[in-house]
């Protein structure tokens, strides 16, 4: 459940007879009960019964774009060096000493699911499993399953960084930016991220090749 302060976007129940059934919102939540209040970006306050309430999940606090979402993986890529690393029909790809440090992920606008055949051609010699890392929006295809990840930004950061950050952004001032990974089922985590002053950013999978291959 998303916490008080985070930006949301709610699918709800309509009275009976309205046409559509159904209606959405984005807005930032002001309350959890005993109803959920959101206030648009226009300022408008809603006030929607928590059992009319159809689906409720974080968005981000600012519009993303993918751009964004590719460079800030490949930017955690040079951060972490991998024993090896290229490219294969537009998918990174990388070999490393651990579990994590085996994967491929789209981060080019030529990167599709066809080009998988090639990419596992590549790792083919390491005789290791691999995954997929899929960043929202990369790929035009829903994935589901597999270990989910949110990464959240933060802004302005001063004393000691929390775990889980995977990069930060420094200047003579000091950590100006900082992204911080956490299980998107872990709770615990996501609203440490969120009581820590971290905004979401986007989220991504890791997932077995198994996934998508029978969508080629």
């Amino acid at each position: 459940m998303p916490a008080v302060g985070a930006r949301v976007s709610v699918r709800y129940r309509l009275p009976d007879g309205a046409e559509p059934p159904f209606s959405e919102a984005i807005g930032w939540l002001e309350a959890l009960t005993p109803r959920i209040l959101l206030r648009t970006r226009g300022g408008e306050l809603l006030s929607i019964e928590r059992g009319d309430v159809v689906a409720l999940r974080e968005v981000p606090h600012r519009a993303v774009r993918t751009s964004e979402i590719r460079e800030l993986h490949r930017a955690i890529a040079a951060a972490t060096p991998a024993l090896e690393q290229d490219t294969a029909a537009g998918w990174l790809v990388r070999h490393g000493d651990a579990v994590r440090g085996n994967y491929a992920a789209p981060l080019d606008v030529s990167a599709t699911v066809a080009g998988l055949p090639e990419v596992l051609r590549w790792f083919d010699r390491f005789g290791e499993p691999v995954r997929l890392l899929l960043p929202d929006r990369t790929l035009p295809v829903r994935v589901d399953g597999g270990e989910a990840m949110l990464v959240f930004e933060g802004e302005s950061r001063e004393g000691a960084l929390p775990d889980g950050v995977q990069l930060t952004e420094v200047t003579a001032d000091g950590v100006t930016r900082a992204y911080l990974a956490v299980p998107a089922d872990d709770p615990v985590a996501v609203a440490f991220a969120g009581s820590a002053g971290f905004r979401l950013h986007h989220g991504y999978r890791f997932v077995a090749p198994s996934v998508l291959l029978p969508t080629i």
